[in-house]
């Protein structure tokens, strides 16, 4: 693997892949063949790739940190060219990227793997109160390692689990947590003393009946309090209160809330679409993520771009094995107009169920 600098140069690539995450990474291997050695770089700016399916067991004390993380040298394949920056404007119809350094980069196709921002930002009071005891979150690395210390700690109270009304990476996430902190409290000899609550911006447990159905029985079974349509709105830290909003059917919030109070509160957080995406109406669709033929994954709006992973305007749920069947691309390079991808997701939970399933199939 080269790493490039440039400073303030044009440049030029046969694929330009962005985002080292592990679509990113998962394409850049797969396609460096298909390009002469040299023409297909990533752009990414961080030092370590991490494993982020591996943050809910750093969080349940399954794993250590440093069991999920690796340096990005190490994941990006020594054929390509590795762009150290990041993605500040994204101009498809000049095909052609701005990085951060002011630098322009030309593609003759572009594979976005940007991956969502992670959005603390968007409950009032959540961001400035991340250091705090008794606030957790498996979806930050550092984050994660706080969860396992905060379930360590707790030996009596509530302890509150959110799920957010926006598309989130790995929606099963913050139930798993919630049974392991279950386990966790038990093995301690408190649960006794602590009432577990999991709430949810749907109107299940979750949004395949099939596994719904189970997964409502094991919060029954653990003693896991579950209320629906509600959306964690703004927290109190001084008063360890959490304010969510009640939705309507349609998700939207119905302008009344509901108060619970905390001495553990775990956050899944808001997601949206990363910034250089958000802010490139010519990609987006209704709901301002990467618009893309759901079958090959190819941009509605530009032939000549692509996408893969959580930046992606599909049905699918975010999370890493819906990049592990890859079967597109190729019909730019190769022309086989006939690759479709199949979304093949699966989230493994507590004790072992897989939820496993495919673009509009509920079941």
């Amino acid at each position: 693997m080269r790493l490039t600098t440039l400073r303030s140069a044009r440049a030029h690539y046969r694929i330009l892949v962005l985002g080292g995450g592990n679509g990113g990474c998962a394409v850049s291997h797969r396609f460096r063949n298909l390009v002469p050695k040299g023409q297909l770089a990533v752009v990414e700016p961080a030092d370590q790739h991490y494993y982020q399916p591996g943050f809910t067991l750093i969080g349940g004390g399954l794993k250590k940190l440093s069991q999920c993380v690796k340096p990005m040298a190490s994941v990006l394949h020594k054929d390509n060219v590795w762009l150290k920056k990041s993605v500040a404007e994204l101009h498809p119809k000049n095909n052609s990227v701005i990085l951060d350094d002011g630098s322009e980069i030309n593609y003759d196709l572009l594979i976005a793997a940007l991956g969502l921002d992670i959005r603390f930002d968007m409950v009032e009071g959540l961001s400035e109160s991340l250091h705090l005891p008794g606030i957790c979150s498996i979806y930050r690395h550092d984050l994660a390692e706080k969860t396992y210390r905060e379930l360590q700690t707790l030996s009596q109270g509530n302890a509150v689990f959110t799920l957010p009304n926006t598309p989130i990476k790995c929606s099963g996430a913050g139930q798993k947590i919630c049974y392991l902190a279950d386990e966790i409290f038990k093995q301690r000899g408190v649960r006794e003393n602590i009432k577990l609550f999991y709430n949810t911006y749907l109107p299940d447990i979750f949004d395949v009946p099939k596994y719904a159905k189970t997964l409502n029985e094991i919060a029954k079974q653990k003693h896991i309090t579950v209320s629906f349509r509600r959306s964690l709105k703004s927290i109190d830290p001084i008063k360890k209160e959490a304010v969510f909003d009640i939705l309507t059917e349609q998700s939207t919030p119905s302008g009344k809330t509901v108060v619970q109070r905390y001495d553990l509160l775990h956050v899944a957080p808001p997601c949206s679409p990363v910034k250089p995406i958000r802010e490139c109406p010519e990609l987006l669709n209704a709901n301002g993520w990467l618009a893309v033929d759901a079958a090959t994954l190819q941009s509605t709006k530009f032939d000549n771009i692509f996408g893969i992973g959580d930046c992606l305007g599909t049905t699918n749920k975010k999370t890493s094995a819906a990049v592990c069947t890859v079967t597109f691309f190729v019909t730019f390079i190769s022309s086989v107009s006939d690759a479709h991808w199949l979304s093949l997701v699966t989230i493994p939970t507590s004790n072992f169920i897989v939820l496993e399933f495919v673009y509009s199939q509920a079941n």
